[in-house]
């Protein structure tokens, strides 16, 4: 399952017209709406966002599918990997590594013992 963040928006009353009648077709809620073409619009201007942030020198996290990738990579031309530099080729931090292991570890099949990232 997919992480989630709470957010507000204030829209004009024209705009939350269209949101609601989107609902039932686009989603089940204004909420779901919203967030389904907020979603969509990102995904789809994905490449010109990532342009926008290097202008900016920030560096977009990648997606999970992205991370999952590399992890996939990695595990398969190595037997281990030093923590911290796993955790600079998924371009994180070392503390998200470490959140996220639990899930990794049964899905790559992969451990952390001591400073070293181990195929099982």
């Amino acid at each position: 399952m997919t992480e989630t963040e709470r957010t507000t928006i204030t829209l004009s009353k024209y705009h939350m017209n269209i949101i609601k009648s989107l609902i039932g077709i686009k989603g089940n809620t204004s909420a779901s709406v919203i967030s389904g073409i907020v979603s969509t619009w990102v995904d789809q201007n994905l490449k010109e966002i990532k342009e926008h942030l290097h202008m900016k020198q920030i560096m977009l996290p990648p997606s999970d599918e992205e991370m999952g990738e590399k992890i996939t990579s990695i595990i398969n031309i190595s037997e281990k990997i030093k923590l911290d530099d796993f955790a600079r080729t998924l371009r994180i931090d070392r503390q998200t590594v470490i959140d996220k292991f639990p899930q990794w570890s049964k899905k790559y099949n992969i451990v952390i013992d001591g400073d070293f990232v181990f195929k099982k």
